[in-house]
């Protein structure tokens, strides 16, 4: 996969996980993503016995953001 329109540099794709799961739940889906040479990040969300922060929704969102800000642009 690549970004066309900035040239032919690989798009990163970050993977994030739904309610009770964390990066874990990605790793067929990694696995695949890495055979095809496509780079990829699976991430936790803050919580109980995960990742140190705030777990409450706006937490998260912001834990994305962040995450998603430090991808490096093609």
């Amino acid at each position: 996969m690549t970004n066309n329109w900035m040239g032919s540099a690989p798009i990163k794709i970050l993977l994030a996980p739904g309610a009770w799961h964390g990066g874990w739940v990605w790793e067929k889906v990694q696995l695949a993503l890495s055979k095809e040479g496509i780079p990829n990040e699976a991430i936790s969300f803050p919580g109980p016995g995960r990742a140190p922060g705030d777990f409450s929704f706006s937490g998260h969102c912001q834990y994305l953001r962040k995450k998603s800000m430090k991808q490096k642009a093609p």
